[in-house]
């Protein structure tokens, strides 16, 4: 598997990696920024999901 430069790593949802559902109708989300260089950081997200 071929990583991007910039590619989140380490999701979760509700501080969970491999949940199958959850009870919140406003659940946290997490992520680490992949990237090497120096002051790599994120300036947006997209979230999609379904119900």
């Amino acid at each position: 598997m071929t990583l991007l430069s910039n590619a989140p790593t380490h999701l979760k949802c509700e501080s969970l990696t491999n949940l199958i559902g959850i009870g919140t109708s406003t659940p946290s989300f997490s992520w680490r920024v992949n990237g090497s260089g120096r002051g790599v950081r994120q300036s947006a997200y997209r979230a999609n999901w379904s119900v």
